[in-house]
């Protein structure tokens, strides 16, 4: 049991290496963090004579390539048969270009080819990736050849390495052979469908060289004809040389011949001579291909036919297709064997797609709302496949609402995570060269938190080629809900240092004692959606308070700051004092208040009156400084006349002066330094005291004063006691008279 166990264990460790090796050594991935990153794409095996194609793909989130750089690939030279093939078969396009040096070699065998970038050709708000392909044929792979070939591409921005991928490719070596009948292109090989074709040149036709191999297995061919059709669409042309010939190598009607002279111990043809002259008048031509009339074929000869076909220089890969090239080996008219080599166009070699991501509004001045993300897939050049898709991880306080604009023939419905709060829509079909495809969805925000300047910022990313390419950033910015703007009704200059309250709906002060600033705006901050007012609660110095509500709403989703403005009417403030002489109300004639009042332009407006209770102190307050037309009101004060006093007033101020009735005793008036009368005062006449009736007046009295106070006092009380003496003498006399 343990030895089954521990085979079971052996044989999961080699099935692993296994994997490892073929997910590790055929297509390395950028690392994840690399962005930008380099990713490359070898295939997974080189054969003779093949046409190699090297994927590298440059992809960066949007802002990611702000400088100028460059990818360097390294390629085996002992793959590459022509040199030149890197560069004459390199298509590229924005944003990249060949420097002067663009291949160099290094110290371990290798190529490497530079491939730069501009960086102002890329667009900073757009997730970017673009794919160039490396093609270039290779040798015969004999004995000798290596097993394997590796590769590395390396990206640097700036001159700085940002990101390296490799990959490797099998090598897979001819098994020589001695054919009756063989046919074969001289140009790259590619897979198309399964097949290995022959990708012909539209710009070098004569390259397009295709060999058959007559009798190289030595056998007696009696009556050998060699035919060979050609598909629509080509047409015969010289070929470049194949092989070093001996010879004469001036073709015939667009044929070249050769014949072996010479091999090695295994047989194998290493020497040839041309002998197309030979058979001038056994060649034919005609548009479909050509026939040579070879008579009887020995076995000490052996041939090699070349030829070249030009493609129609309107023909598309598309169009084209695969094609078919066939030759037929007959004897005696009968097919002894055919050989194939099927042919194809190359298809565009350089992609580049992009992503943008917006959103509908930059800013909200609300806690709460909804936005409309769109993201913008677009295939520059290439196609992007069916089945890529794109992801959108949404930001705090967001969720996925609903899909707003779907592309059904392009895009799947979004998908929601709501764990991971993720949305996801697939490409339902190729999105080819120049097309670009929208998606609008909707989001729900809300966020009693925020404050203003908060970023809510979103975006999505793309896999392309194995990594994750960002979009640029769509960002809404938290604004203020309202601000109220505090101004001089007259000169609109702002006022500081109002302060105000925000009230609801409901009448609840939801955001207390804002003051303006030195611009005269007053910020709410963030509201929730709803009705509120703005109620002013104190003026600025020298203003009139005006507490009349300033309504406003805030929808969801308001997008920009309600701006409100409030004027304030200028104000002044008049203050004044009572002063009492009349020795601290001695005579109980002091009234329990007074009348002040205020005339504006001599026209009176308001009164008001002053008691003890005030400390006989008074104000006028919020009153207009200035007419609707700027003309500065002329205010003045009058005091009410109040009986028995005399009143004199000094500016703002007023001083009552007791004067007693002339029949009543005077009574001495203290007067007080403090109040003492102003020496040009403002003397408004008492109303007349009530005075006795004259016809039953017998003596006036005297004026009372300060100094005959006491003197008055001990008059009367000195007059009482003589009254009181002399009713009791008299009443004494009266008794003994009687007597």
């Amino acid at each position: 049991m343990k030895k089954i166990i521990g085979i079971l264990v052996i044989s999961l460790l080699v099935l692993g290496s296994i994997l490892d090796f073929v997910s590790n050594n055929h297509f390395v991935k950028a690392k994840e963090e690399d962005d930008p990153g380099v990713t490359l794409l070898a295939p997974e095996t080189l054969t003779s004579r093949q046409q190699t194609e090297i994927r590298v793909t440059l992809s960066a989130s949007a802002g990611k390539l702000e400088k100028d750089g460059e990818i360097q690939i390294k390629i085996p030279k002992n793959t590459v048969a022509q040199v030149s093939d890197l560069t004459n078969n390199l298509l590229l396009g924005d944003p990249f270009y060949l420097p002067d040096s663009a291949v160099t070699e290094d110290n371990a065998g290798n190529y490497v080819l530079h491939v730069a970038y501009h960086h102002s050709k890329i667009n900073p708000i757009e997730a970017t990736g673009q794919t160039f392909t490396i093609k270039y044929g290779t040798p015969v792979f004999k004995d000798g050849a290596p097993d394997s070939a590796t590769y590395e591409a390396t990206l640097y921005k700036a001159g700085i390495k940002m990101s390296t991928a490799t990959d490797k490719s099998k090598i897979k070596k001819d098994i020589s052979g001695l054919p009756l009948l063989s046919k074969m292109s001289t140009r790259p090989h590619k897979d198309i469908n399964g097949e290995n074709v022959a990708i012909m040149s539209t710009s070098a036709p004569s390259s397009n060289v295709f060999a058959i191999l007559v009798n190289y297995n030595q056998q007696e061919i009696p009556n050998a004809v060699l035919e060979d059709v050609i598909p629509e669409q080509t047409e015969l042309i010289d070929p470049i040389k194949y092989i070093s010939a001996s010879g004469n190598a001036t073709p015939s009607q667009h044929i070249r011949i050769a014949e072996v002279t010479e091999r090695d111990d295994a047989g194998l043809p290493i020497a040839w001579k041309y002998v197309t002259s030979e058979f001038i008048d056994k060649i034919s031509t005609s548009s479909s291909g050509f026939k040579i009339n070879f008579g009887t074929i020995s076995p000490n000869k052996s041939y090699v036919v070349m030829y070249a076909q030009q493609v129609d220089i309107n023909a598309t890969a598309s169009d084209f297709g695969v094609k078919y090239n066939q030759a037929i080996l007959k004897s005696n008219g009968t097919t002894l064997r055919t050989a194939t080599e099927p042919l194809a166009l190359d298809t565009l070699s350089y992609e580049s797609i992009g992503l943008i991501k917006r959103v509908n509004q930059e800013t909200i001045s609300t806690t709460g709302g909804s936005f409309i993300y769109s993201l913008n897939l677009s295939s520059k050049v290439g196609t992007i496949p069916a089945g890529s898709e794109i992801v959108d991880p949404l930001p705090d306080h967001t969720s996925f609402s609903n899909t707003v604009e779907p592309s059904s023939e392009y895009f799947s419905n979004g998908t929601y995570d709501s764990t991971t709060n993720t949305v996801k829509y697939t490409l339902l079909k190729d999105l080819t060269e120049g097309e670009q495809k929208k998606i609008q969805f909707k989001v729900n925000y809300h966020n009693s938190a925020a404050k203003e300047g908060y970023k809510i910022t979103n975006k999505a990313y793309i896999n392309y080629a194995g990594t994750k390419i960002y979009s640029n950033d769509a960002t809404t910015t938290v604004k203020g809900t309202a601000v109220l703007k505090k101004l001089d009704n007259l000169t609109h200059k702002p006022l500081a240092n109002a302060l105000f309250n925000v009230v609801n709906a409901e009448g609840k002060v939801v955001k207390e004692k804002l003051r303006s600033d030195a611009n005269g705006q007053v910020n709410t901050g963030l509201l929730e959606p709803g009705k509120y007012s703005f109620v002013e609660v104190a003026a600025p110095d020298g203003y009139i308070l005006d507490a009349t509500p300033i309504p406003f709403t805030v929808r969801p989703s308001e997008e920009n700051t309600l701006q409100l403005e409030k004027s304030n009417v200028e104000g002044v403030q008049i203050s004044g004092s009572k002063t009492w002489l009349d020795n601290q109300d001695a005579a109980q004639k002091r009234p329990s208040s007074i009348t002040i009042e205020l005339y504006q332009n001599s026209k009176k407006v308001q009164s008001k009156k002053v008691s003890e209770s005030d400390n006989w102190k008074y104000t006028f307050t919020s009153l207009p400084k200035y007419d609707s037309e700027g003309n500065e009101y002329k205010y003045t004060l009058k005091e009410a006349p109040v009986e028995g006093y005399q009143t004199i007033q000094t500016g703002n101020d007023f001083t009552n002066v007791y004067k007693p009735v002339e029949n009543q005793i005077a009574v001495p008036i203290k007067i007080d330094p403090s109040n003492t009368v102003p020496a040009n005062p403002t003397v408004i006449d008492p109303i007349p005291p009530k005075m006795s009736d004259p016809k039953t007046e017998t003596k006036k009295s005297l004026p009372r004063t300060g100094d005959t106070y006491r003197s008055d006092l001990l008059l009367i009380f000195t007059g009482f006691i003589t009254f009181i003496g002399t009713f009791i003498f008299i009443r004494r006399n009266n008794r003994r008279t009687e007597k």
